[in-house]
């Protein structure tokens, strides 16, 4: 046997014996991690906000656990927007005064694990908190489902599709919305480099698989929005206009929003007015 067969034959050996050993395990922890990432909120009750009054407040997710909200409330408008943000997603002074640009009553909060509240997150938990607060809103604020948008980022689409099909609504927007964690896991793989993924075997924790946004929303008829963002890396427009094209809604619609990626779009102008347009239609 020559030379170099047999450094082929070892290289592939000691190839296939790393793909072999090394693995990355990507579990509901590794996709919603809570406070991992932990950052300071710093003066959120006394902030000062120019369209909107703040008020907090608590309610229980239903598995009770009790939870943090933050109300921005205004007279303009008797809808109430309840918001959904992705997995890094934390309410702060700043991303008030980003959501201070809406023409609506908002309801914001983080999810158990996130920010002082307690818990550990999880899929069906963040989907428990969810529907906490849609209950606080509706029954303890009184405030009828017709003037209820629920609007999901990422992950939170998932949250806004959840509680739409259990709960009535008035509309949906759906900003950046996955298709099903298999295309979200294909998204994902494509941030590794070519060797790394050669090199690493992947294994996901099986419960992610229940993130289907395709299957939800081909049973939910409320008016909807599907916003795609042009340069998005993790669910780009074709992934998003395939849910889009599930939806059974007659009234939809949807927007490719140009030079945008997945997490920039507080720096997009015309973002909020295109929410604002939407909501007062």
């Amino acid at each position: 046997m020559q030379r170099k067969q047999i450094f082929k034959i070892i290289f592939l050996i000691v190839i296939f014996s790393l793909y072999s050993c090394i693995s990355l395990d990507i579990n509901q922890e590794s996709i919603i991690p809570g406070n991992r990432y932990k950052t300071k909120n710093i003066g959120i009750d006394s902030l000062n906000l120019i369209n909107h009054n703040l008020k907090t407040f608590h309610f229980f997710s239903t598995d009770s656990i009790y939870l943090k909200g933050y109300w921005l409330s205004t007279k303009t408008s008797k809808k109430y927007l309840l918001y959904f943000g992705g997995n890094y997603f934390k309410v702060t002074p700043y991303i008030l005064k980003i959501f201070d640009n809406l023409k609506i009553n908002l309801i914001l909060f983080n999810y158990r694990g996130y920010g002082n509240n307690p818990g550990k997150p999880s899929i069906d938990g963040i989907v428990k908190d969810g529907l906490g607060i849609y209950n606080y809103v509706n029954k303890k604020l009184s405030i009828s489902s017709d003037n209820i948008v629920l609007m999901g980022h990422s992950i939170g689409t998932f949250i806004a599709l959840n509680i739409a099909s259990y709960k009535s609504c008035s509309s949906i927007i759906l900003d950046s919305p996955f298709s099903n964690f298999t295309d979200l896991s294909n998204e994902y793989k494509k941030e590794f480099p070519f060797y790394w993924r050669i090199i690493y075997k992947i294994h996901y924790d099986n419960s992610l698989f229940k993130l289907n946004n395709m299957d939800l929303i081909s049973k939910i008829k409320y008016p909807t929005l599907v916003i795609a963002r042009e340069l998005d890396e993790l669910t780009p427009p074709m992934m998003v206009k395939k849910v889009y094209e599930s939806s059974i809604a007659t009234d939809k619609k949807y927007i490719v929003l140009k030079g945008s990626t997945h997490n920039n779009i507080k720096y997009y102008g015309g973002y909020y007015e295109l929410i604002n347009k939407y909501i007062n239609l």
